[in-house]
Order: C-alpha cells, then structure tokens, then sequence
C-alpha cells in the first residue's frame, strides 16, 4: 500500500529537508499531535538547553585500563549508564583538548551516530568525571527540567519518532546538532518530572544491587576454591627459561609473568581430580561472522557482539540485525541455544555467559565465541571458573594483543580447567546460577521501571483525559 504525505513548499523552506524520508506521516502525525494535543506547555530543546558539545577519539593516545572513564555508544543506555565495557583516558587528555565534552552530574546524553542512535542518558550525582566521544552529545537544561525526565522523554514513543525523523544519511545515520534542538519537548509540571525522577532512581537502586549479585556470582567459585588470598601483583623483571617460551609458543614478556604460574600453583593447591585443556570438554567451539555487505539495521534476527556479552549476563536488547537467510545459511552454526556458552574473543576477552530463557532467535558475530559443553559438565560451574579471578588471569596470559586483546580459539581450547568430582562441580554450578538468577530477577525489575517511567511520561502527553479512555 503506498505512503505518502503532502508537503507545502513554505514547509519545506522552514525545515531545508527535501528528502521524503522527513515527511513520513507518522512522523508528521506525531509532531501534530505534541503541538496541538498536549496539554502542556510545548517548547524546543534549543530553547531549554544551557549547553550541547560532543567529543573526540584522542589524537594518537590508546585507551587505557584506568584513568578517567570514556564513554562510548555501548555505554549510553536508555536512561541509563552502563560501565562495564569502559575504557579509559588520561586526565591531560579529559582536562585538555575533550575539556569541553567533560561530563557533570544533570547532564543529558544522546546517541547521534550509527545503528545505536538516539539513546538517552542522564548523567547520575555518583558517576565522577567523565568524558564522551564523537558518537554522542552532551547537553545541560535549564532548572525546569529535571534531567531524568528529559532522558526518559526521548527514549519515549514521542521523542524517539522526532530522533527518527531528523535522522540523516542511510548507510551512516547521523543526527546534527541543529536538529536535535529543533526536538519539541512538552514542559510538565515539576510534581509530575518528580514521579518520573522517583521511577528512574529506583531503577538505578535495582541496577546496583543486581550487580552486586553478579559480583557475588563471579566471587562464588574463587570463595568455594578457597583461594581467598591469591597474590596476583605483577613484577617488573623475572626469567623465563627458553624451553618454556618453546612449550608456550609465545616470546612475549608479558606471558610469562610469575602471577600466572601462581594462579595454576593455586589451582593444583585445591587439589582437583584433574587439571584438562578446555576443548577436551567441548563437543563444539565456533565464532560468528558478519553477512558480507549487509546493513546491520536491517533483518529480523538479533545479532550480538562482544559489546553484549558480559559477565554471567547476556543483552539481548541488540539494535543490530541479521536477516533471516543469513541465520539458516551462512550463520546455521552459530544459532543460539539454551545452555550455549558465550566468551568474548575480541577487545574486550573473557566475559562468559551461559544462554538462556531465549524468546527469540539470535545470532552472533566474530568478536564472539560459542561453545557447547559435554552433558556431563555443568555449564554454570565452567561459566563461573572463567569469570573468576583465577580465570581471567588465565585468559588473559592466552589472549594477544595490548591495545585490541584477542583471544583465539586455539588459544580457548588450552584454557586449563581444574575437575572435581561431578557433584561437587554441580553443587557449585547451582550455587552461581542461584545467583545469577536473582540478579536476573533484579535487572529485569529495574527494566520494567523504566518501562513504566517512559508509559507515564506518553499517558502525561496524552492528558488525563484522553489517558482514562484508553
């Protein structure tokens, strides 16, 4: 059925937009709607801004494991930040040539870039200093606005559909800064900002104590191991004879730093039945691809990256998208099924996470390995010993590469995993899944305030009125 709108030519000399996509009807309908249907005040972004800016990749200077943190597309969730992903930059840097993309608490962040664009986020009073890149703006309000309902607006029915709508470009979407302040934005009244600030905030309170779980999770095997009291500091010299760089196939410094032979000296001290490479518990290993050519906004499977992939938890909610001859062709092998492992081999390595409760189908790219186990070894046991202390310095002696880690899966399959006797691996396997399914149950409860935060705000549009005849 054909779709279109007539435009008067005085319109388009106002808006200097002469691509159809602009004028789409719901676009338009929706713009209608919040000029004159809204029961509230209805301003510009522009005229309620203090300031906008965005940032910069540094010039010549690699991301670093601490310093003051960088925040990335991946990190700006909807109303939300999330750090677990994060690199970092020095602070000559932060308070140098990014000074003016520096982060204050009250800020509003959007995504202007790419697949992801168009995300929301505030910045939270306990967050610290912090900087963006190029790929997201940061902007200021004036006291009227309470940032929480800014970021809950424009990740709302009402103000994604204008992000849409002012979009440019095709096979790199981009949104200018012009067009972000031309977003219409109803003023509501203080006491009905304060009720969406109150949902946010508790929804931050739930965030934080699921990751406490998620850490309690990852401590669990390393607490039950007993080696409570590993010494993982490194030194700045030490000897490695030349049969062992021959043994390792490795003759980088970095691989032979005496705190991973005090990890495997700690693991024959728990005494396991054995100590077996991790292929030998595999009945599969592979990692995806990405279709040749294809725009990854377009296709009805989603398709993960390492960005998604953490820590016992997997992010399902991925913008990007394969279609479906992909996932029954090229990509049949990487199909997900309940009880696949997934481990990060690219940038950021190690981060396992055992899948389940799919109500979907989903896919994986290169940056992303999947392993299926044996039956007889628990998934949540394995899971829980990489995610440990005691197996990320292991994959991380494994991985190669300082500035862009790799992990392959040669490599992966040589990770020494200790085995106990089934039962006790189980006991510990239950224990981890215990958790992380109460972390499960917390996230998705700070999810759902924030999916009632962004009703309220579309019903609050509506007017009450209209709201109690829907």
């Amino acid at each position: 059925m054909a779709v279109w709108s007539i435009v008067l030519l005085t319109d388009l000399s106002k808006t200097l937009r002469f691509d159809a996509e602009y004028y789409k009807p719901e676009y338009l309908d929706n713009i209608d709607f919040i000029l004159h249907k809204c029961p509230y005040p209805v301003r510009e972004l522009g005229d309620l801004i203090l300031s906008i800016s965005g940032g910069a990749t540094p010039d010549g200077a690699d991301y670093q494991k601490t310093g003051i943190p960088f925040l990335r597309v991946q990190n700006i969730m909807p109303n939300y930040l999330n750090l677990e992903d994060v690199v970092y930059i020095y602070p000559e840097v932060h308070n140098g040539e990014l000074q003016r993309s520096r982060l204050f608490p009250g800020d509003v962040l959007l995504t202007i870039t790419g697949v992801s664009y168009g995300k929301s986020a505030y910045v939270p009073l306990d967050l610290g200093e912090a900087n963006i890149n190029q790929h997201s703006v940061r902007m200021s309000f004036v006291k009227e606005l309470l940032p929480e309902y800014i970021s809950t607006f424009l990740n709302c029915k009402y103000g994604k559909l204008q992000s849409d709508m002012k979009i440019t470009g095709v096979t790199r979407p981009a949104l200018d800064y012009g067009e972000i302040q031309t977003i219409l934005i109803p003023v509501l009244p203080l006491s009905k900002q304060i009720s969406i600030e109150q949902l946010v905030k508790k929804s931050e309170e739930c965030r934080k104590k699921a990751k406490i779980l998620y850490d309690e999770a990852e401590n669990l095997l390393f607490h039950e191991l007993g080696l409570d009291n590993l010494d993982l500091s490194t030194q700045k010299t030490y000897i490695a004879n030349f049969s062992e760089t021959v043994e390792g196939d490795r003759f980088d410094a970095e691989y032979f730093q005496p705190k991973y032979y005090r990890v495997l000296d700690a693991i024959k001290s728990t005494k396991p039945k054995e100590i077996i490479p991790f292929g030998i518990l595999l009945d599969s290993i592979t990692n995806g691809q990405t279709p040749l050519h294809h725009n990854l906004s377009q296709g009805d499977i989603t398709f993960l990256t390492a960005e998604h992939i953490f820590d016992f938890r997997i992010n399902y909610d991925s913008e990007k998208r394969v279609l479906n001859e992909h996932h029954q062709n090229k990509l049949k092998k990487t199909q997900l099924h309940e009880s696949d492992i997934l481990i990060t081999i690219k940038g950021r390595v190690g981060n396992a996470a055992v899948v389940e409760n799919l109500s979907k189908s989903v896919n994986i790219n290169q940056d992303v390995a999947l392993l299926r186990l044996q039956e007889k070894y628990n998934p949540y046991y394995i899971s829980g010993f990489i995610n440990s202390i005691v197996g990320k310095a292991l994959t991380e002696q494994i991985s190669t590469g300082q500035i862009n880690p790799f992990l392959g899966l040669g490599k992966l399959q040589q990770l020494p995993i200790p085995i106990f006797e089934t039962s006790c691996m189980d006991k510990i396997g239950e224990k981890i899944k215990q958790k992380i399914h109460e972390a499960f149950q917390m996230q998705q409860e700070a999810e759902n305030l924030l999916e009632e935060a962004k009703h309220r705000v579309e019903q609050m549009i509506l007017g009450e009125k209209n709201s109690k005849n829907e």
